[in-house]
């Protein structure tokens, strides 16, 4: 085992929480794979955001780990598109 894992290969001091935790956003005005892309860079820009997974089709992005509402709706802003609903999902 490397320094800082445990036999789970979590890493140590990191709370569970953080890595476990997840949302899916509501998107309005992604069309393309390009605006998947566009909100994906924008959110995984975000401190606390270990990925983002867009699917234009539905309009939902699916985020593990975590970040404050006002910044991933600010990101998602900035990128051209507009967060209408953030959802927990554990």
């Amino acid at each position: 085992m490397g320094q800082g894992e445990h036999a789970a290969g979590a890493v140590i001091g990191r709370p569970p929480e953080a890595s476990a935790s997840g949302l899916t956003l509501t998107v309005k005005g992604m069309m393309c794979p390009n605006c998947e892309r566009h909100v994906r860079e924008a959110l995984e820009a975000l401190p606390g955001i270990e990925s983002a997974q867009p699917d234009f089709h539905t309009g939902l992005v699916a985020v593990r780990g975590a970040a404050d509402a006002k910044a991933i709706k600010a990101a998602v802003k900035a990128a051209g598109y507009k967060v209408q609903k953030i959802t927990e999902t554990g």
